[in-house]
């Protein structure tokens, strides 16, 4: 059946055994060896040189090839649901190397999953739009670090993820099917992880500065040299030109640094509070 055949290939098309059968996909469909065997028994093929010869299979004896380590391993990572989880946690792995930069191990481990996901995909009736749809869910993950959305983004990137996940195989098949509590288990893992990790972000992006000269606002030093209205102060563990409010202040009076312009900062009076210098 060459049409069915194309279409296999350009649109990843699947049958039954049955629906195989009746096709003209498949010539016997057999319950067992020994099933397969009888029915093959007598049968005239032709071969390769285009000699034609009659098979005899009855009482053939059977000579069993296990698989490699290797082909056991490409076996059972092109398992529908092993392939979803390789390629969850890959993006998984590859979106907190992204949103925790210098990680290193998930970044990783994310790739060398998202490519072993990508190979059993290669073997399987993929609908890659749902695969865009997960890679999508991600992207949605990365900007919620960086924009305040109050978790809309996160709860788009969540609804894409499932999606994803529920339309990544089409198949008439179970077992060529993503099995449901896979696409539970990574979902809850997902949205926990992306949950943590944005606020931790956020509460970061909160913090108060604690290094640079911005730092210094808020802080409160001593007067080293007269205010009129420049003069020095010592704050931080360190002397710095700075100018009051207006008003002069003596040597030895606390201030409170109120803005910076360069080197320059500018200081009023602060009555309470030891001095932090």
């Amino acid at each position: 059946n060459p049409e069915w055949a194309e279409r296999a290939v350009r649109e990843a098309a699947s049958a039954t055994a049955r629906e195989a059968l009746d096709q003209g996909i498949v010539e016997i469909l057999a319950e067992d060896l020994n099933d397969l065997l009888r029915q093959l028994n007598g049968r005239r093929v032709v071969l390769a040189s285009g000699r034609e010869i009659t098979l005899a299979t009855r009482g053939a004896s059977l000579r069993f090839l296990p698989m490699s380590a290797l082909e056991r391993f490409l076996l059972t990572i092109t398992n529908p649901t092993v392939a979803y989880l390789l390629l969850s946690v890959g993006l998984l792995g590859l979106w907190v190397e992204f949103s925790q930069p210098g990680v290193s191990l998930p970044g990783v481990l994310g790739g060398v999953c998202v490519l072993l996901g990508l190979y059993a995909l290669g073997t399987l009736p993929v609908n890659w739009a749902a695969v865009f749809l997960m890679l999508f869910a991600f992207v949605l993950f990365a900007f919620d670090i960086f924009a305040s959305t109050h978790g809309v983004l996160t709860i788009g990137g969540m609804v894409a993820f499932i999606m994803g996940s529920l339309l990544l195989f089409h198949s008439p098949e179970p077992y060529l099917r993503v099995q449901p509590w896979a696409i539970a288990l990574v979902a809850g893992v997902v949205l926990l992880l992306v949950v943590l990790i944005v606020r931790a972000a956020i509460r970061g992006q909160r913090r108060p500065i604690v290094s640079g000269p911005e730092a210094l606002i808020g802080a409160v030093g001593e007067v080293r040299e007269e205010l009129d209205p420049e003069g020095l102060v010592f704050v931080d563990g360190a002397l710095w030109r700075a100018r009051s409010s207006g008003e002069r202040i003596a040597a030895g009076r606390r201030v409170e640094v109120v803005r910076i312009e360069g080197l320059l900062l500018h200081v009023r009076p602060h009555e309470e509070g030891p001095s932090q210098g």
